[in-house]
């Protein structure tokens, strides 16, 4: 078996739990033209049932196994995850430290981690030549014409140190909490995405900061919104910080859902709902254009919906810096985003 797949051996319970997270539309159109018949299958499980038992039928099959490479980078990532993106240098190191875990655990200060399995993708770029007259770019600097898909993702498991109880009827159980969290890597591409909840994926990474010769060591944030609030970022050290409305104006997108800091005596924060604004310009009513012009001056998180080859998307920005998809959203969408991340350090002053 190549070296790519050594490690591409997803545990049955596990795989059912992160394809749960999909809408069976998504599952069923990437497979539609496939030898996988869906006919009579109604219910998620039941799809999803099938879909695992194809996986563990052909598992050995290489068309099968590739075909199945391109439908966890293309549909399976993404699935209502926060995504918090750091730079890190020789990223690669970091899969070959995971790998190398004693009894492949790595204990952080909350949780334990436990290597899933690593699997190394089929490579795809998205070309991105677009008409950028909206916005000033220093094109002498910024050459990128395209960004790669997540090329080699680590599924990782987090078991809570603490232990919760409930009850199971008269008994009681108690059990130790899990969640999964996915490192993925792109090709050529200095952002290293960890894709999870926000505490446990800070646990793993303050905690593998600590350690000088661990790779995560040289971890810096790429954080999206103020200056001021970027001590909220995943790690102490910022990279580079996106204002939320350069990220919205490069997205030709508008905001649903705004929050800012208010010195008032009363208001420490205020959080209004839109329906897609482009600009200030477009309240008409006086005192409302008031407040957001004030919101704007230090924006803290928001809701930005764009559209992308005719499709209507929408993301959150967190308190700290990270991306959050309620909604699922597909790869190639979520690639164009990063895209624009990158873009933002070559804006021109003066948008």
């Amino acid at each position: 078996m190549p070296e790519s797949e050594h490690h591409f051996d997803f545990k049955e319970h596990l795989l059912k739990r992160r394809l749960r997270r999909l809408p069976t539309e998504k599952i069923t159109k990437f497979w539609e033209n496939e030898d996988i018949d869906f006919t009579g299958l109604i219910s998620q499980k039941d799809i999803v049932d099938k879909i695992i038992t194809e996986y563990k039928i052909k598992f050995s099959n290489q068309q099968f196994t590739s075909k199945f490479k391109d439908f966890l980078r293309d549909v399976v990532l993404t699935a209502r995850e926060a995504d918090y993106l750091i730079s890190i240098n020789n990223s690669e190191k970091i899969i070959q430290w995971m790998q190398s875990w004693s009894n492949n655990t790595f204990v952080g200060q909350k949780h334990n981690f436990q290597l899933h399995t690593v699997v190394e993708l089929n490579h795809k770029s998205l070309p991105v030549n677009r008409n950028l007259d909206n916005v000033k770019i220093d094109t002498e600097k910024f050459k990128m014409d395209q960004i790669s898909f997540p090329s080699i993702v680590g599924f990782i498991v987090a078991s809570s140190k603490t232990i919760k109880r409930e009850l199971d009827g008269l008994e009681e159980i108690s059990y130790y909490p899990t969640k999964e969290f996915e490192i993925i890597l792109r090709k050529d591409l200095d952002i290293v995405e960890v894709r999870g909840a926000f505490q446990v994926v800070k646990d793993f990474v303050s905690t593998a900061i600590l350690d000088r010769h661990n790779p995560l060591s040289s971890a810096e944030s790429y954080f999206i919104g103020e200056k001021e609030d970027s001590k909220k970022a995943i790690t102490k050290v910022t990279r580079q910080i996106i204002r939320i409305d350069t990220l919205k104006h490069l997205l030709d997108g508008s905001y649903t859902k705004l929050s800012s800091p208010f010195n008032g005596t009363k208001i420490s924060n205020f959080e209004v709902t839109l329906d897609d604004l482009k600009n200030i310009a477009e309240e008409t009513h006086p005192e409302a254009q008031a407040v957001l012009q004030e919101m704007m001056k230090n924006p803290v998180k928001g809701n930005i919906c764009f559209c992308y080859n005719q499709s209507k998307y929408s993301f959150s920005v967190t308190k700290t810096g990270g991306l959050l998809f309620r909604e699922y959203i597909p790869e190639e969408v979520v690639t164009y985003i990063l895209y624009n991340i990158k873009l933002s350090a070559y804006v021109l002053s003066g948008n």
